[in-house]
């Protein structure tokens, strides 16, 4: 029977979308039948937390079934929304089956591991037994999945315990470490059910952005393709997360706040770049473009950003606006409906604006804080100096540019009848100028020690400015400016200014 039925979900054709759809569905329609079935007092915000869960626990399984069957993960999906499909059935099987009105739902949250609900049952804290009866039968649905694809006995009984592990996992050990990191240390019963309202509405906020972290994070083990990319310009998404601790330490944020201050800019950097490796391949034969993201890439990690963002900002995270602007920037930058990187000076501002809001993601951890003659010099600064440093991105891709038709300040004047060398011997020095500045402004109030540092970090981007590779060079200029920028974190962590 089962056979038939994924023989059946195979014929469909696969999209990313169908299965970000179908756990969104799920997730709402659980949280639907918990406020009539239970009557749980669940806010708006609290259902849509749902759908990371559902969207995380949905592509752990994907790994896991494409890995015990042997299939690809596309395959594994069109069948998996029979077993997600389950997640929805507890309120409804407590009412019907165990005739409870009163049931509740949520995470195991006690630093007590002796106490964790191993068996998917503790209804004295949110594991009541329609929630077991549905771990257990989609536990059950993954080792029938593999053992009908695969008829492998060995395979099936990997899988059971794998889709145990997860739920495991997803159940209990993400949010127990979660509450641990978040300072939400409950080592009772008694003392988690007398925690402030608020203080667990946080949390599950919380939760669901690290729900969504870990879904970007699984998605790349499963397009491994992408991860390798991914890690191989790695150096283009470090700067901005340098940005963001550094506008942290100026105002003094908690390490807890600026991490996912600083996570989530590195996802929205992660999905801008991806946006841009898909539409440059674009542009290129399909010969000249195996590693590039694929159409289904942008449109997941556009979905998981988006949903990383939601729980910070209902959270009254600023950082979350801080991220949305930078996003959005990412679509006009890089989609075809405006293509922004196509005109100057407005592909310039958008780097400017990539710059000042992951440093405003970091700073408005502490809004009052940020709210200070210095910030807001600083502020300006990194908006003025992250789009001049563009032009050292244009350089290397100039005879591109050119070809594509691309308006950089490069092709606008090389339509004037100057080289390209001609016009980057005057940008260099405007450049080192702009790069001279900090050192002479701060010069006096650094120690000698730090003064010294900072001469030898400009003057390594001042070298690499002769650099005749300009690929290459802008590879090094990328790293140099992550530890430049590590020098400021150090100087203001240290008060030296």
């Amino acid at each position: 029977m089962l056979q038939k039925l994924i023989a059946a979900q195979n014929r469909r054709n696969w999209h990313p979308y169908a299965f970000l759809a179908f756990c969104a569905f799920v997730g709402l329609t659980r949280g639907l039948l918990e406020v009539v079935l239970q009557s749980t007092p669940l806010y708006n915000t609290d259902i849509l937390n749902f759908i990371p869960f559902y969207i995380l626990l949905g592509l752990l399984l994907t790994a896991l079934l494409a890995v015990t069957a042997k299939v690809s993960f596309q395959s594994v999906q069109k069948s998996l929304t029979m077993g997600l499909f389950i997640g929805l059935f507890p309120p409804l099987f407590d009412f019907v089956f165990f005739g409870n009105r009163t049931a509740f739902y949520g995470y195991y949250y006690l630093w007590d591991f002796k106490a964790l609900p191993y068996l998917g049952y503790k209804p004295e804290f949110n594991f009541p037994p329609g929630e077991t009866l549905a771990i257990w039968v989609s536990i059950l649905f993954c080792g029938l999945y593999v053992f009908a694809v695969s008829r492998s006995v060995v395979l099936s009984l990997v899988a059971l315990a794998g889709a145990y592990a997860i739920f495991i996992f997803m159940g209990s050990l993400l949010p127990i470490f979660i509450a641990k990191l978040s300072g939400a240390h409950f080592f009772s019963i008694e003392m988690a059910r007398m925690g402030d309202p608020t203080t667990l509405r946080a949390l599950a906020f919380r939760i669901a952005f690290y729900q969504c972290v870990g879904a970007v994070g699984v998605y790349l083990m499963i397009r491994r393709e992408l991860l390798r990319v991914t890690l191989a310009r790695l150096l283009h998404i470090v700067p901005f997360a340098m940005l963001t601790i550094l506008g942290g330490i100026v105002v003094g944020a908690n390490t807890v706040t600026l991490t996912q201050s600083t996570l989530l800019i590195a996802l929205v950097a992660f999905a801008v770049l991806v946006q841009n490796d898909y539409f440059d391949a674009q542009n290129l034969l399909p010969t000249e473009r195996p590693s590039a993201p694929q159409k289904y890439d942008v449109q997941t990690i556009n979905v998981l950003v988006v949903l990383a963002i939601l729980p910070l900002f209902f959270h009254n995270n600023r950082a979350a606006i801080a991220a949305a602007l930078a996003f959005c920037c990412g679509l006009l930058y890089n989609y075809p409906f405006y293509h922004a990187r196509n005109y100057f000076p407005a592909n310039l501002k958008i780097e400017g604006v990539w710059g000042v809001t992951s440093f405003l993601a970091g700073a408005l951890a502490e809004p009052q804080m940020a709210a200070t003659g210095r910030v807001v010099l600083l502020a300006f600064l990194v908006f003025g100096g992250w789009s001049t440093v563009a032009v050292l991105k244009d350089l290397k891709d100039t005879a591109s540019d050119a070809k594509e038709g691309v308006q950089t300040l490069f092709t606008i004047f090389m339509r004037r009848g100057y080289s390209v060398i001609e016009i980057w011997s005057i940008c260099r020095w405007v450049l080192i100028c702009f790069i001279l500045l900090p050192l002479f402004l701060t010069a006096l109030s650094l120690p000698l020690w730090a003064t010294i540092a900072l001469a030898i970090l400009t003057l390594g981007v001042v070298a690499s400015f002769w650099w005749s590779d300009y690929r290459k060079a802008f590879r090094l200029q990328l790293a140099l400016i992550s530890v430049y920028i590590l020098f400021w974190q150090v100087a203001f962590s240290r008060a030296w200014l």
